[in-house]
């Protein structure tokens, strides 16, 4: 689940549970101890009493991850578009590189 529907869906069971977040530290405390491990690591390391600062820094390193695997995965494809092609031998009739297929 993405940060801000996990946002809402955490205040809204907060409400059946005032006792466990009554102040602001241990609405943070809760909330961090319950986010995923990668997004948990990057944000755990300041001592948050604030809960909005603390969903908006998960929110900002969820999108930094979100962003890095896409990169990942573009890169990843283009390196697969690149190996799905070999190369001729040198020059043909003075055409340059050419570029086929690999035989599947």
């Amino acid at each position: 689940m993405s940060m801000t529907p996990y946002k809402h869906k955490f205040l809204e069971l907060s409400h059946y549970a005032p006792a466990l977040v009554a102040n602001q530290e241990e609405r943070c405390q809760r909330f961090l101890d319950s986010l995923r491990p990668e997004i948990r690591h990057s944000v755990a390391t300041i001592d948050w009493n604030v809960f909005g600062n603390l969903v908006e820094s998960a929110m900002r390193v969820e999108l930094s991850i979100n962003e890095q695997r896409s990169i990942q995965d573009r890169g990843q494809n283009s390196l697969l578009q690149i190996l799905k092609w070999r190369r001729v031998p040198p020059r043909i009739r003075g055409r340059g590189d050419l570029r086929l297929p690999v035989d599947q």
